[in-house]
């Protein structure tokens, strides 16, 4: 059990100039809580939206005028147990993802956070602590888009957009290890090689065609479209569906809206959907045993210590970046 009252967290109050605080109290977890001590955490598209004060965002995190904490992913030791907690015990290595929600006000790139049990997984012991963090959030949503929104089933065919970014790079490979029978992903020319190591029985290079065009003129048909950066709109895409299939998207936008419309109107057998991630442990731990065996690959751009997040924003935004980008909390103060 940790002794220690107070911790050390990356503030976000001024949002272009976080800072380390290092008096803040350190949570205390109730009697279906765990404390987490944090080693490792991970960057996703979502910070940068916090930091320019995206109106949209208060529906995924608190936003506090002080005592903004950031940061989703997590993966660490259980350094004290609620009194209810009986499968978890003091010292298991642990990750997951902070929930997306209005009310959450605690960042993982702090030294401690509670969660509730059953909001995250024992880590695999051949994962790291930096790799199981940044499965996390990609890991549960690419999860829930293909398999709980799209109905994703053994056989059938997905097509990835975006399959270059951090989501789609997991969605590739999960809806692989769901079964499916055919992965078409869309990515720029500089991702092509690294999505078809990754398993996409086919990459279209979006950067020398169209990607929608070439398959109407092929007409290749889909039963789930999964939309990872949420830019593509959804009644574009409708033609290019199996009857019965699903259109996925991780983002709200008129095309979303205009899209359900047309499954209202025109394309009745046909769904849009929109997906919200979910740390769960039973989504997790299937996640897990896919990166344990080797089935699922989680690739990694690069690691800065939390101390150098300006720098690891910076990357996060680059066009050439291939894979997550990591925060050392651990040892980065």
């Amino acid at each position: 059990m940790s002794t220690e009252t107070t911790m050390k967290v990356l503030d976000f109050t001024n949002r272009q100039d976080p800072k380390i605080v290092d008096n803040v109290p350190r949570p205390t977890p109730k009697d279906n809580e765990v404390l987490i001590k944090v080693v490792s955490a991970a960057i996703d598209s979502s910070l940068k939206k916090f930091m320019e004060g995206v109106p949209f965002m208060g529906m995924l995190h608190a936003t506090p005028k002080e005592g903004f904490y950031l940061g989703f992913h997590f993966s660490g030791t259980v350094q004290e147990v609620g009194k209810d907690v009986q499968d978890l015990k003091v010292g298991d290595a642990v990750f997951g993802h902070l929930q997306y929600k209005s009310k959450t006000v605690q960042g993982s790139f702090s030294e401690y956070l509670v969660v509730p049990h059953e909001e995250c997984a024992l880590k695999p012991e051949k994962v790291s602590f930096g790799v199981a963090a940044a499965s996390a959030t990609e890991g549960t949503t690419a999860l829930k888009a293909l398999r709980g929104c799209g109905g994703l089933q053994k056989g059938q065919r997905v097509l990835v957009l975006g399959a270059g970014g951090g989501i789609g790079n997991v969605a590739v490979g999960i809806a692989k290890c769901l079964g499916a029978e055919h992965v078409t992903a869309v990515c720029s020319t500089k991702d092509v090689a690294r999505v078809e190591a990754l398993g996409a029985d086919e990459v279209l290079d979006r950067s020398k065609e169209d990607p929608r065009q070439k398959l109407l003129a092929e007409n290749k048909k889909f039963n789930v479209i999964f939309d990872t950066p949420g830019v593509y709109p959804a009644h574009e895409w409708l033609n290019i569906l199996n009857p019965g299939g699903a259109f996925v998207t991780t983002l709200p936008s008129w095309g979303l809206s205009w899209g359900f419309l047309r499954t209202v109107v025109w394309h009745i057998s046909k769904k849009v959907r929109m997906v919200f991630a979910e740390s769960k442990r039973e989504d997790l731990e299937l996640i897990g045993s896919w990166m344990q065996s080797g089935k699922l690959e989680i690739p990694i751009d690069s690691t800065f210590k939390v101390s150098d997040i300006k720098a690891a924003i910076d990357r996060q935004a680059e066009r050439n970046k291939k894979g997550r980008v990591v925060i050392d909390v651990a040892k980065g103060w």
